[in-house]
C-alpha cells in the first residue's frame, strides 16, 4: 500500500479522493477552499498512517510507506 493524503474542508464530513503526494493534496485543498460554498472555510490535509482490511479475523494492520 502506498502512502496517500486527503483533504477535509471545515464543517464537512466528505472526502472523495486520495492524493499520491502532499503537494497534490495542497492544490486540491486550495481549489476546494475557493469554491463558492466553501468561502471562508479552512481545510485540513490528512496523511494516511495505517490501512486495515478484514481478511479473516483478526483485522490485519499494515504500515503505510
Amino acid at each position: 500500500m502506498q502512502k496517500t493524503w486527503m483533504v477535509l474542508v471545515d464543517s464537512t464530513t466528505f472526502i472523495s479522493k486520495k492524493h499520491p503526494t502532499p503537494e497534490e493534496a495542497k492544490l486540491e485543498a486550495e481549489r476546494l477552499m475557493l469554491l463558492p460554498g466553501n468561502l471562508g472555510r479552512g481545510a485540513t490535509i490528512l496523511e494516511a498512517v495505517q490501512y486495515g482490511k478484514m481478511r479473516r479475523e483478526p483485522i490485519v494492520w499494515e504500515p503505510v510507506e
